[in-house]
């Protein structure tokens, strides 16, 4: 039984657990809230890199909020990986991510059910093949806006934010473990793990560790970054285009 603080959100994608604690709000795994809250399955590997020292930590965090300051525009593959403990292989989804800073970002798949979650500024939509669109507005959507605001803390660049609430861990060249001090977080979640691409310092995959060991992998390819992208992506759903 959830404490009187969780409360439970039912939306077409599924039930997202929302909790408010000493004035702070946080979405339990945001990024299975965007992909439609599917659970999953899988374990982290057996390896063990060593920590870096709380100085290598300082200097990486603020080479990752540097590097983000020169990226205005994002787009890459995304490939999502989802294990059920029932199944033997893993369930994957494939699709797009693009985004404008500061606050245009669209997170859409193509397979194996075309869908998307689009913000644009102060509104934005949620989308499924075959079906009408649904329009929203932050100020009046609490858990949209919630969604929204998670989703730049993950992919603002600026992880040094997250140092309130989450104990950071620089483990080997090019990868940052995030950990929930708090044990409202923790009840759910275990840690994030974010790797780096090396060259571009741009997020290559993401994994999503739950407590009890399931895990979402998100594989991001290809990124593309300060090019034009059309305003078109961010002001409708466009599955059947």
């Amino acid at each position: 039984m959830k404490n009187s603080w969780w409360r439970k959100v039912t939306l077409r994608c599924g039930k997202i657990w929302v909790s408010k604690k000493r004035g702070i709000t946080f979405v339990i795994l945001v990024m299975l809230a965007v992909s439609f809250c599917c659970p999953l399955s899988i374990g982290f590997g057996a390896s063990n890199p060593e920590t870096a020292g709380t100085g290598e930590l300082e200097s990486f965090l603020t080479t990752l909020r540097e590097n983000a300051d020169q990226v205005r525009s994002f787009q890459s593959a995304l490939t999502q990986e989802k294990q059920l403990a029932m199944f033997d292989r893993p369930v994957l989804f494939k699709g797009k991510l693009s985004l404008v800073r500061p606050d245009r970002l669209r997170w859409e798949f193509t397979e194996p059910v075309p869908s998307a979650l689009v913000f644009n500024g102060e509104t934005g939509l949620r989308c499924s093949h075959g079906v009408e669109p649904v329009k929203f507005t932050l100020s009046e959507d609490p858990v949209m806006k919630v969604v929204s605001e998670q989703l730049w803390l993950w992919l603002g660049g600026d992880y040094s934010s997250l140092k309130d609430r989450y104990k950071l861990k620089k483990m080997g060249p090019s990868t940052l473990q995030v950990t929930p001090l708090e044990e409202a977080d923790g009840e759910f979640l275990t840690s994030v793990r974010i790797t780096f691409d090396p060259e571009t310092l741009q997020p290559q995959q993401v994994e999503i560790l739950e407590t009890g060991g399931d895990l979402t992998r998100l594989l991001f390819d290809a990124p593309v970054m300060n090019s034009p992208l059309p305003p078109a992506i961010f002001e409708s759903c466009g599955l059947d285009e």
